[in-house]
């Protein structure tokens, strides 16, 4: 069963699952990248579940306040309880926010993440810190390795 912070609420019912349902996980990322906040995230599992289902979204925070209305108007066709009643991945893809100009990023959207990190530890989705203490099981770069099989053959180090 995947994250309940990105679960659609017909997952947590066990009913059918449909693209619509992708749309869903599309809308809570959609909400996560404007705002920096997961949309459901309770207190406990339980209050997540409760917060999905029934659809508990709050649209009015101070962290909506630099979100263009269109932006908002994505998420809200999105975050629909009744899959039906959400748009399709083509009328997705048409909506007017996806085609505007595009802005560039100041600090205050990257530094906005960094709370999404601070509240996700222990989550299956967390961002993980920089400087791990595993350094065995980190993935290196395929360039590092190319470069270091090239100073090792060189000879020279």
């Amino acid at each position: 069963m995947p994250s309940a912070l990105s679960s659609a609420p017909e997952i947590l019912n066990y009913e059918p699952i449909t693209t619509a349902t992708d749309l869903w996980s599309v809308g809570v990322i959609a909400y996560m990248l404007v705002t920096g906040e997961s949309p459901f995230v309770g207190d406990d599992k339980q209050e997540t579940y409760l917060n999905v289902s029934q659809v508990n979204v709050d649209y009015s925070s101070e962290s909506f306040s630099r979100v263009s209305e269109l932006a908002v108007d994505f998420i809200r066709k999105l975050l629909v309880k009744a899959p039906e009643d959400r748009p399709s991945a083509a009328e997705c893809m048409s909506h007017p926010w996806l085609w505007q100009q595009p802005l560039s990023l100041s600090c205050d959207f990257s530094c906005g993440l960094r709370p999404v990190r601070e509240r996700s530890c222990g989550t299956k989705w967390a961002i993980p810190p920089e400087d791990t203490e595993d350094k065995e099981n980190v993935l290196e770069s395929p360039h590092a390795h190319a470069k270091k099989f090239r100073l090792e053959e060189d000879g020279d180090f």
